[in-house]
C-alpha cells in the first residue's frame, strides 16, 4: 500500500510460479486494487467477504484504531464499496490504540475465521469467529509470553501482520514486521478445536480429502457450493455435475488448506476443510 498525492493505492503482482515452483513475478502485471475514495493515510485494508454473499467486501483498520466496514455493492470483478459503519463490531477510534493493522485467519482450527489486530503500542488482539459476532470481544488468553503467562505481548511499534503455517502443523503462525525493519515470529501453539456441529451434515458428502485437484460435493437437495481460502477470500463456485452433485476444480491453486461452504434449504450452511496436495 502506497501513499501518493492522489491518495492511497494498493497494488499487487500475481505469482505465476505454479503450486510447487519458485515465485515468478512480472512487474508489467502490476495490478491496482480498488479502494474507497475517502480513505486516509495510515489506514490498512483487509479484503474479505464479510456478509458471505460471494463478493469481496472491505474492512479498513484506521490509523486511529477503529474498524470501518465497506460492503461491496458491485460484483466480484468490478467491486463498488459502500460504507456500512465506521465502527465494525463496536471497534471505534481509540487514541491509545493507534497504528492499526488487521488480518483474518483460522488460528485455532475450528473452521471459523478469527480477526487479528495489532497496534502502534505493540499489542496484539485476537477476536475469535468474528464474522458471526455482533460486538467484537478480544480473547485475552490467546496471546502468551515465552514464560507462558498471559500478557499484553509487545511485538514492536507500528506492526504489520502476515499469517502462514510455517511449521506445517495445520495452524497458521504470525509474522509481524515493525517500523524499525525487524520481523517477529509468533508460533501458534493453540489446541486445535473441533468444528462446531452443523445440522444435516450426515447427508452431505465432500471428497476426496485430501485431493490433488477435484472435489465432489453430494447434497440431499439443490445447493450452492463456494470455495474460500482460510483468509475468507472467495475463490470460485462449484459447477453442477448431475442431480445434487457439484464439482470444484482446484487447478492453479497452491497446496494448502481451503474451505468449502455448502448451503441448502434442508441442511442450512455447512463448511468443510479441504487439503490440497
Amino acid at each position: 500500500m502506497a501513499q501518493t498525492p492522489a491518495g492511497s493505492i494498493v497494488r499487487y503482482i500475481p505469482n505465476r510460479g505454479g503450486k510447487t515452483g519458485a515465485f515468478q513475478l512480472n512487474p508489467d502485471e502490476l495490478t491496482a486494487l480498488p479502494l474507497p475514495n475517502d480513505l486516509y493515510a495510515g489506514s490498512v485494508p483487509l479484503y474479505i467477504d464479510v456478509n458471505r454473499d460471494g463478493r469481496i467486501d472491505l474492512l479498513i483498520g484506521t490509523y486511529y484504531g477503529g474498524i470501518q466496514y465497506y460492503r461491496n455493492t458491485g460484483t466480484s470483478t468490478q467491486p463498488t464499496y459502500q460504507l456500512e459503519t465506521k465502527s465494525y463490531g463496536g471497534q471505534t477510534d481509540d487514541f491509545n490504540n493507534r497504528g492499526f493493522s488487521l488480518i483474518a485467519a483460522d488460528v485455532n482450527g475450528d473452521e471459523r475465521l478469527d480477526l487479528l489486530t495489532a497496534y502502534d503500542n505493540g499489542s496484539l488482539k485476537v477476536f475469535h469467529d468474528f464474522l458471526n459476532q455482533t460486538t467484537l470481544s478480544a480473547d485475552s488468553s490467546s496471546v502468551k509470553s515465552p514464560a507462558n503467562a498471559v500478557t499484553s505481548l509487545k511485538i514492536g511499534s507500528v506492526p504489520s501482520l502476515a499469517v502462514a503455517d510455517l511449521n506445517q502443523d495445520g495452524l497458521p503462525d504470525i509474522v509481524a514486521g515493525t517500523n524499525t525493519g525487524g520481523l517477529r515470529l509468533l508460533l501458534n501453539r493453540s489446541e486445535k478445536l473441533l468444528p462446531s456441529p452443523d445440522t444435516g451434515t450426515e447427508t452431505v458428502r465432500v471428497g476426496p480429502n485430501p485431493t490433488d485437484r477435484y472435489v465432489t460435493v453430494t447434497t440431499p437437495s439443490e445447493a450452492e457450493v463456494n470455495l474460500y481460502s482460510l483468509l475468507g477470500q472467495w475463490l470460485g463456485k462449484a459447477r453442477s455435475n448431475g442431480t445434487n452433485r457439484y464439482e470444484l476444480d482446484f487447478k492453479g491453486l497452491p497446496t494448502g488448506v481451503y474451505l468449502v461452504q455448502i448451503q441448502t434449504a434442508s441442511s442450512g450452511k455447512i463448511t468443510r476443510k479441504i487439503i490440497l496436495r
